[in-house]
């Protein structure tokens, strides 16, 4: 190579070139294989959002790829991102996707939404056509039926999902959510273990199975799953209020105050963690306290039970006896209240297409402070019935309590039409 300088000149030159190119368009392949492997993998564990952000870099990298497009719409809607996953599948249908493809996701995205009732022929259809399609078409039949609240249809479902999918977690969690509906919170609890046996790192069906077991009054049985939780995600808001749930009833004060301490951090917390520290400081015989918290809570969440029942006991601690009464005639009406809740969602159980009974429950639910829910009862009697006139005057009632201008909207469309 000393003999001829020019020579090696031309092979570095070469060589630059070569690497050059690579820069330029070996590795951006390679970055798009890593982020596709990385989408498809956290779409097996239906962790949707680190799916989105890996379909997101691979859009970046292949922005022309109908199949990419197509994957992100699907993952949108599967994580309930409607407006995003008609873009993308718009997109995908622009570049050629496979028009049955196309179409049954458009039928996916109805179904998702609630209106499970206007597709559901169309997509038993797809059932038969598209078997390798079969398990997300159920996943969506499940996840629309829940949302309407037609709760035996979601179980009709969510029961055809598990019995194909024997050992699919994701089929036993949503059939646990599903008998959650159903207060049949034993029969939940059975199907939140079943699916942690096939997943035992799934900390939503740990949750689940752990709530279930708080709801029956088996507090050392749900401790340690909570426990488990923690170790997994120690900011776990839900998985920490329950374990100081259990503390309150297994321990002295003093230890589920602990272990409620970080849901306050930066003056965060929810209703329900002030309401627990308001017991917890009632039960320390500090009435001044507790009444302070139950406050927070009642402002936070108005018309639950839990709250009135404890504030009524601070005002008689604190020998405000008047207040106190007026706290337990609060009390004993939203008891009332509940316990119709009860009694019609297992009536509608048994006479799902029963107009009155569902707008009965939204009206029911609207009183107890909790208008989102409200409005999905009410919602899901239009679907049966659009011109029932109860039902449409409540629902318009219902629209400026939602705090939510997206779902405001929503609501407003379905009234329209």
């Amino acid at each position: 190579m000393r003999s001829h300088p020019f020579l090696t000149g031309i092979v570095v030159l070469c060589l630059f070139t070569i690497g050059g190119i690579g820069s330029f368009v070996v590795y951006p392949q390679l970055v798009g294989v890593y982020h596709w492997r990385h989408a498809r993998q956290a779409l097996e564990q239906s962790d949707f959002p680190r799916a989105h952000a890996h379909l997101q870099g691979c859009l970046e990298i292949w922005p022309s790829s109908a199949e990419t497009s197509f994957l992100m719409a699907r993952t949108c809607r599967r994580e309930a991102n409607f407006d995003a996953a008609r873009r993308h599948l718009q997109e995908a249908e622009r570049l050629g996707w496979v028009p049955a493809l196309v179409e049954l996701e458009r039928l996916l995205m109805v179904a998702q939404a609630g209106f499970v009732h206007a597709v559901e022929d169309e997509l038993r259809r797809f059932l038969e056509t598209r078997p390798q399609e079969r398990r997300l078409i159920l996943e969506a039949l499940v996840v629309g039926s829940l949302q309407a609240n037609f709760i035996d249809d979601a179980y009709r479902w969510s029961t055809r999902w598990a019995k194909d999918y024997p050992d699919d977690c994701q089929a036993h969690l949503m059939r646990g959510r599903v008998l959650e509906s159903g207060l049949q919170y034993n029969l939940a609890a059975e199907e939140y273990q079943q699916a942690l046996e096939r997943k035992p790192d799934l900390t939503v069906a740990r949750v689940g199975l752990a709530e279930m077991l708080v709801r029956t009054g088996r507090f050392a049985e749900a401790l340690p799953h909570f426990q488990a939780c923690l170790q997994i995600e120690p900011k776990h808001a839900a998985a920490r209020l329950g374990l100081a749930r259990c503390q309150r009833n297994l321990s002295p004060p003093e230890a589920a105050l602990a272990t409620l301490e970080p849901l306050f951090a930066d003056n965060e917390g929810n209703a329900d963690a002030f309401l627990l520290r308001g017991q917890l400081e009632l039960a320390r015989g500090d009435a001044e306290a507790a009444l302070e918290w139950l406050q927070r809570a009642e402002q936070m969440s108005p018309q639950d039970l839990e709250t009135y029942q404890a504030l009524a006991t601070a005002m008689r601690l604190l020998s405000r006896n008047e207040e106190a009464q007026s706290y337990e005639a609060k009390r004993l009406e939203s008891e009332g209240r509940l316990r119709r809740m009860e009694e019609l969602t297992k009536e509608i159980i048994q006479n799902p297409k029963d107009v009155g009974l569902r707008c009965e429950a939204g009206t029911t639910l609207l009183r107890l402070g909790q208008p989102q829910e409200g409005a999905r009862w009410l919602a899901s009697a239009l679907l049966i019935d659009r011109h029932h006139r109860p039902t449409k005057e409540a629902l318009a009632a219902c629209l400026p309590k939602l705090g939510d201008a997206k779902l405001v909207e929503q609501y407003r469309h379905l009234l329209e039409d």
